[in-house]
């Protein structure tokens, strides 16, 4: 392979199905508990939800909130936790078949370039997730509508929905950006620190944020003036600043992996 190719479509997808086959045993174990680990908390929430509703209940939650689903609040904090900390925890593995000196060989030798090393790893950990997280949440979520409407039909049970009665888009847009920024700051760690990435960058985490909180009470009277500006600016510029962090992270993420590369001089 030259050392000036940058990206080939056939070597991408060739050692893109070599990952997936490699880890495809794995991976469908970890989606079979995810599946499990899911629907029973959704179900065991909505035993706890549901009957706490008698017929009477019942008539005056519709009265009050009609159209409604009573368990969508609880599932969507069971979805934003979940996705959250398995999104990073699943993000921190980048380069978890790299832990020795040995398997980090094999792995930077490959004959393809290190962005398709990258870009081939960062699909698997990133939107792959994401789609199998959305598959198996929406599984049980089907299971728990299939199970409870009947039994309970007067109250409005219906499958869980992003956009809620009280949630708008750009709420939803600022969760996905928020999850982005949690699950690029651990993919980096992982490139870092492929043995203990979750430790390690959990550790970086809490020095950061407490160093940030110092920064900002040392300088609250700008923060405040910040703060006071017109809300549409002042959230426009936060959601710009984390998606450039985001793409700034997966960047040094490629750069620090690049700077792993063995070039054979021979």
């Amino acid at each position: 392979m030259s050392n000036n190719d940058f990206f080939e479509w056939s070597r991408f997808a060739g050692y893109f199905k070599k990952l997936f086959i490699e880890r495809w045993r794995t991976n469908l174990m970890r989606s079979v508990i995810l599946f499990a680990g899911l629907l029973v908390a959704i179900m065991w929430t909505s035993i706890q939800t549901y009957s706490f509703y008698s017929n009477e209940d019942i008539v005056k939650y519709n009265l009050e909130i009609p159209d409604t689903d009573p368990q969508r609040s609880v599932e969507e904090v069971i979805f934003k936790v979940a996705i959250v900390i398995l999104g990073c925890f699943v993000a921190s593995r980048f380069l978890h078949d790299s832990r020795r000196k040995s398997e980090r060989i094999g792995v930077l030798t490959t004959p393809i370039s290190m962005f398709e090393s990258w870009l081939a790893r960062w699909v698997m950990q990133v939107p792959m997730f994401l789609v199998v997280f959305f598959a198996c949440f929406y599984a049980a979520d089907l299971i728990r509508v299939a199970m409870f409407a009947p039994i309970y039909s007067k109250l409005p049970i219906t499958l869980f929905s992003l956009c809620g009665k009280y949630e708008t888009a750009t709420d939803i847009i600022d969760f996905f950006i928020f999850y982005g920024g949690c699950v690029s700051f651990y993919l980096l760690g992982g490139v870092f620190f492929p043995r203990r990435a979750v430790l390690a960058s959990s550790v970086v985490l809490f020095f950061l944020i407490w160093y940030y909180a110092f920064v900002f009470m040392s300088f609250s009277g700008i923060f405040t003036g910040f703060f006071n500006e017109e809300f549409a600016v002042r959230n426009t510029l936060i959601r710009v600043f984390f998606v450039v962090l985001i793409l700034f992270s997966w960047w040094l993420s490629y750069r620090r992996l690049k700077e792993l590369e063995i070039i054979d001089r021979l």
